[in-house]
Protein backbone atom coordinates (compact mmCIF):
# COMPACT_ATOMS: atom_id res chain seq x y z
CA UNK A 1 0.00 0.00 0.00
CA UNK A 2 2.60 2.29 0.83
CA UNK A 3 3.65 3.51 -3.16
CA UNK A 4 0.44 3.73 -4.11
CA UNK A 5 0.15 6.11 -0.83
CA UNK A 6 3.27 7.92 -1.91
CA UNK A 7 2.23 8.11 -5.55
CA UNK A 8 -0.94 10.55 -4.00
CA UNK A 9 1.30 12.61 -2.13
CA UNK A 10 3.74 12.92 -5.19
CA UNK A 11 0.57 14.19 -7.87
CA UNK A 12 -1.75 15.93 -5.12
CA UNK A 13 -2.67 18.41 -7.05
CA UNK A 14 -4.27 15.86 -9.94
CA UNK A 15 -5.72 13.58 -7.21
CA UNK A 16 -7.07 16.94 -5.54
CA UNK A 17 -9.10 18.22 -8.59
CA UNK A 18 -11.45 15.07 -8.67
CA UNK A 19 -10.59 12.24 -6.05
CA UNK A 20 -12.54 9.29 -7.90
CA UNK A 21 -15.67 11.06 -8.01
CA UNK A 22 -16.08 11.84 -4.60
CA UNK A 23 -16.17 8.45 -3.20
CA UNK A 24 -17.54 8.18 -0.06
CA UNK A 25 -19.44 11.85 -0.02
CA UNK A 26 -17.32 13.91 2.13
CA UNK A 27 -15.47 15.93 -0.67
CA UNK A 28 -12.29 15.41 -2.88
CA UNK A 29 -9.72 16.82 -0.42
CA UNK A 30 -11.00 15.02 2.43
CA UNK A 31 -11.30 11.58 1.03
CA UNK A 32 -7.60 12.19 -0.05
CA UNK A 33 -6.57 13.16 2.96
CA UNK A 34 -8.40 10.14 4.51
CA UNK A 35 -6.93 7.42 1.71
CA UNK A 36 -3.19 9.36 2.06
CA UNK A 37 -3.42 8.11 5.76
CA UNK A 38 -4.88 4.81 5.05
CA UNK A 39 -2.72 4.16 2.22
CA UNK A 40 0.70 5.58 4.86
CA UNK A 41 0.33 5.27 8.00
CA UNK A 42 -1.70 2.25 8.52
CA UNK A 43 0.99 -0.39 6.47
CA UNK A 44 3.05 1.46 8.41
CA UNK A 45 0.85 0.56 11.88
CA UNK A 46 0.76 -3.35 10.47
CA UNK A 47 4.52 -3.10 9.91
CA UNK A 48 5.06 -2.61 13.14
CA UNK A 49 2.42 -4.64 14.26
CA UNK A 50 1.40 -1.93 16.47
CA UNK A 51 -3.10 -1.32 16.47
CA UNK A 52 -3.24 -4.14 13.86
CA UNK A 53 -7.33 -4.88 13.98
CA UNK A 54 -7.26 -0.80 13.18
CA UNK A 55 -5.22 -0.58 10.84
CA UNK A 56 -6.42 -3.26 9.13
CA UNK A 57 -10.34 -2.26 9.42
CA UNK A 58 -9.33 0.97 8.08
CA UNK A 59 -7.23 -0.48 4.90
CA UNK A 60 -10.33 -2.66 4.70
CA UNK A 61 -12.72 -0.24 4.16
CA UNK A 62 -10.01 1.74 1.77
CA UNK A 63 -10.32 -1.50 0.04
CA UNK A 64 -13.92 -1.94 -0.30
CA UNK A 65 -14.32 1.95 -1.46
CA UNK A 66 -11.73 0.97 -4.74
CA UNK A 67 -13.91 -2.61 -5.20
CA UNK A 68 -17.13 -0.68 -5.04
CA UNK A 69 -15.52 2.21 -7.48
CA UNK A 70 -13.89 -1.03 -9.85
CA UNK A 71 -17.00 -2.75 -9.63
CA UNK A 72 -17.80 -2.59 -13.27
CA UNK A 73 -14.22 -2.93 -14.40
CA UNK A 74 -12.21 -5.85 -16.10
CA UNK A 75 -11.15 -8.33 -13.92
CA UNK A 76 -7.15 -7.33 -14.35
CA UNK A 77 -8.35 -3.79 -12.96
CA UNK A 78 -10.61 -5.05 -9.93
CA UNK A 79 -8.12 -7.94 -8.85
CA UNK A 80 -5.42 -6.40 -6.71
CA UNK A 81 -7.78 -4.16 -4.32
CA UNK A 82 -10.24 -7.19 -3.80
CA UNK A 83 -6.82 -9.35 -3.11
CA UNK A 84 -6.17 -6.49 -0.57
CA UNK A 85 -9.35 -6.52 1.13
CA UNK A 86 -9.41 -10.41 1.56
CA UNK A 87 -5.87 -10.00 2.86
CA UNK A 88 -6.44 -6.87 5.26
CA UNK A 89 -9.68 -8.79 6.18
CA UNK A 90 -7.44 -11.71 7.31
CA UNK A 91 -5.93 -9.52 9.30
CA UNK A 92 -8.57 -8.13 10.99
CA UNK A 93 -9.35 -11.49 12.04
CA UNK A 94 -6.43 -12.80 13.36
CA UNK A 95 -4.88 -9.59 14.63
CA UNK A 96 -1.00 -9.14 15.37
CA UNK A 97 1.24 -11.96 16.52
CA UNK A 98 4.13 -12.46 18.84
CA UNK A 99 6.30 -10.34 16.73
CA UNK A 100 4.11 -7.19 17.56
CA UNK A 101 4.27 -3.93 19.49
CA UNK A 102 0.73 -4.78 20.37
CA UNK A 103 2.05 -7.67 21.86
CA UNK A 104 4.58 -6.33 24.12
CA UNK A 105 2.72 -3.66 25.53
CA UNK A 106 -0.73 -5.29 25.69
CA UNK A 107 0.17 -8.73 26.32
CA UNK A 108 -0.42 -10.09 30.15
CA UNK A 109 2.44 -12.73 29.22
CA UNK A 110 5.90 -10.93 29.11
CA UNK A 111 8.63 -12.82 26.52
CA UNK A 112 11.79 -12.92 25.91
CA UNK A 113 12.78 -12.62 22.20
CA UNK A 114 16.32 -14.27 22.37
CA UNK A 115 19.36 -12.56 19.65
CA UNK A 116 18.41 -14.80 16.97
CA UNK A 117 14.82 -13.74 17.00
CA UNK A 118 15.66 -10.34 17.15
CA UNK A 119 17.85 -10.99 14.05
CA UNK A 120 14.79 -12.55 12.39
CA UNK A 121 12.55 -9.67 13.29
CA UNK A 122 15.55 -6.50 11.83
CA UNK A 123 15.47 -8.74 8.42
CA UNK A 124 11.79 -8.58 8.13
CA UNK A 125 11.28 -4.85 8.56
CA UNK A 126 14.52 -4.61 5.60
CA UNK A 127 12.66 -6.78 3.75
CA UNK A 128 9.85 -4.30 3.89
CA UNK A 129 11.96 -1.28 2.99
CA UNK A 130 13.54 -3.02 0.05
CA UNK A 131 9.99 -4.12 -1.19
CA UNK A 132 8.93 -0.72 -1.06
CA UNK A 133 11.51 0.19 -3.14
CA UNK A 134 10.94 -2.33 -5.39
CA UNK A 135 7.32 -1.74 -5.60
CA UNK A 136 7.31 1.86 -6.13
CA UNK A 137 9.45 1.53 -9.06
CA UNK A 138 12.62 3.29 -7.97
CA UNK A 139 14.55 0.91 -9.87
CA UNK A 140 14.07 -1.34 -12.97
CA UNK A 141 15.61 -4.49 -15.11
CA UNK A 142 18.34 -5.89 -13.12
CA UNK A 143 18.58 -3.80 -9.90
CA UNK A 144 14.71 -4.75 -9.31
CA UNK A 145 15.66 -8.39 -10.50
CA UNK A 146 18.84 -8.57 -7.45
CA UNK A 147 16.90 -6.23 -4.91
CA UNK A 148 14.11 -9.14 -5.15
CA UNK A 149 16.49 -12.28 -4.89
CA UNK A 150 18.20 -10.33 -2.03
CA UNK A 151 14.68 -9.51 -0.09
CA UNK A 152 14.04 -13.71 -0.74
CA UNK A 153 17.02 -14.42 0.58
CA UNK A 154 16.94 -12.04 3.94
CA UNK A 155 13.46 -13.57 3.72
CA UNK A 156 14.99 -17.07 4.06
CA UNK A 157 17.74 -16.41 6.42
CA UNK A 158 14.98 -14.47 8.64
CA UNK A 159 12.80 -17.86 8.84
CA UNK A 160 16.03 -19.86 9.79
CA UNK A 161 16.18 -17.40 12.66
CA UNK A 162 12.69 -17.69 14.34
CA UNK A 163 12.21 -21.38 12.58
CA UNK A 164 12.86 -22.82 16.42
CA UNK A 165 10.34 -20.38 17.94
CA UNK A 166 6.67 -20.33 17.84
CA UNK A 167 4.83 -17.85 15.79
Amino acid sequence: MLPYGYGKIVNYDRYAADFFGNPICIGNIPSLWLTIFAQTICPIMLIVGFQTRLAASILAFNMLIAVKFHFFDSFNIKVLPTLFLGLYLIQLLLGAGKYSLDYFLFSKIKIRISKNETKGILLYLVICGISWFVLANYFTGLVSVCLIVLAITLYLLSLYYIKDNEL
